[in-house]
């Protein structure tokens, strides 16, 4: 096998649904944003825009971070490398706090997985077109997933990509608790990690809000 080779992230097995897979212990609480317009961050997509949704995939996809510092580096992350976001950007999202049921039935894509898959880390971090292939074949699969879980490419680290449909509900979509935290801009923790981040903010006003929740 030549080296070029070796860097191309390959396709999902022909024999993917023989594949024995172990399913992973999933985190109760997750994260994700929306804007200030949206009732409920329980959004289904299909349009292939993303990690592992597509048009003609079994389920839709709903995509959740472990904590509202990677779910701000998912969203930004490619802004981030020019040091430099919008505050009236920021001051349209809303977080939410989202309780899952702890039976969920997901698979970690990484570590042994990994090997199990015949896959590599690239198959899920690199071009959006091979990882939405993946998704729709684990859709698939007869372990009959309820997400997966993976590594944020900008982040690094867990989030899930639950699945799911907005008419025809899953038993698991019926067990999710969505809370409504607060506006991004109000979080007690933006200012620390816009620091830590050394991300600079356009547009700011006068007086900021200095955070009501954490």
């Amino acid at each position: 096998m030549t080296s070029a080779h070796r860097l191309i992230a390959p396709e999902p097995p022909a024999d993917l649904s023989q594949i024995t897979l172990s399913l992973a212990p999933t985190r109760r609480q997750w994260f994700r944003m929306t804007t200030d317009k949206e009732r409920s961050p329980l959004h289904w997509s299909r349009l292939g825009r993303y990690r592992f949704d597509s048009p003609s995939a079994r389920w839709g996809v709903c995509y959740l971070a472990e904590s509202v510092p990677a779910a701000f580096q998912e969203i930004w992350g490619d802004q981030i490398r020019s040091k430099r976001l919008d505050w009236r950007d920021l001051e349209r999202k809303i977080v939410w706090q989202i309780a899952a049921s702890p039976h969920l039935r997901t698979i970690e894509l990484a570590g042994e997985t990994l090997t199990a898959l015949k896959a590599t880390l690239q198959c899920f971090t690199g071009s959006y077109p091979k990882s939405q292939r993946w998704g729709a074949a684990l859709m698939e699969h007869p372990l009959d997933l309820d997400g997966l879980q993976y590594l944020g490419r900008r982040s690094g680290r867990h989030c899930l990509a639950l699945f799911g449909d907005e008419k025809d509900e899953r038993p698991h979509q019926k067990e999710l608790v969505p809370q409504k935290r607060g506006p991004l801009s109000h979080w007690k923790g933006l200012w620390q990690l816009l620091d830590r981040t050394q991300v600079r903010v356009a547009h700011l006003p006068a007086k900021p809000p200095s955070g009501d929740w954490e």
